[in-house]
């Protein structure tokens, strides 16, 4: 739409360093942003299977899903206190994560689906399939999910309705 974006005054930024080599573990960092520099402070060490996060700012906490699909950590930024949840079996290479209304949607380049996991039941399904997962993003934009993707060299994608409806193509 055309109208002009609010002003987001309240908000947090937060960064892994996700080594080149497989089996190194990662930091999650706070992003402090200081005039022109940004300042970055450890919150948890030692994650396991390049996690890609979702924030969920109701809680203030982070989840830290491990892209072999096992399990993912829920970390209190305060604290740098984690717990981790299994998750169901049969998920791999999850690359990409939103936190939306009580829910973590993942999407996996190794099935090419887009699962829905209800953190207060601990259930999943799937939500889309056939979708180009590749490089992903996951954003809810206006109550809808989003993917970006390198498919095609860049390409935005609406989930909905079991599948991803191309959008349009993005720069870069």
């Amino acid at each position: 739409n055309n109208d002009e974006p609010e002003e987001c005054l309240n908000f947090s930024t937060y960064y892994v360093d996700i080594p080149f080599a497989n089996n190194q573990p990662s930091t999650l960092y706070s992003v402090k942003f200081i005039g022109g520099s940004a300042d970055l402070i450890p919150v948890a060490e030692d994650l396991d299977n390049r996690p890609h996060i979702a924030y969920n700012p109701s809680m203030n906490v982070i989840y830290a899903v491990n892209g072999n699909g096992n399990s993912f950590d829920t970390i209190d930024p305060l604290t740098s206190t984690s717990t981790s949840t299994p998750l169901p079996g049969g998920l791999s290479s999850i690359n990409s994560v939103v936190y939306f209304n009580g829910d973590l949607y993942m999407g996996s380049s190794g099935q090419d689906n887009i699962y829905q996991y209800d953190i207060a039941t601990g259930t999943i399904m799937t939500i889309a399939t056939e979708v180009p997962v590749s490089g992903g993003d996951l954003v809810v934009v206006n109550e809808q999910l989003f993917l970006a993707t390198k498919d095609n060299g860049g390409a935005w994608y609406l989930i909905a309705g079991g599948s991803a409806h191309f959008v349009t193509n993005t720069p870069g």
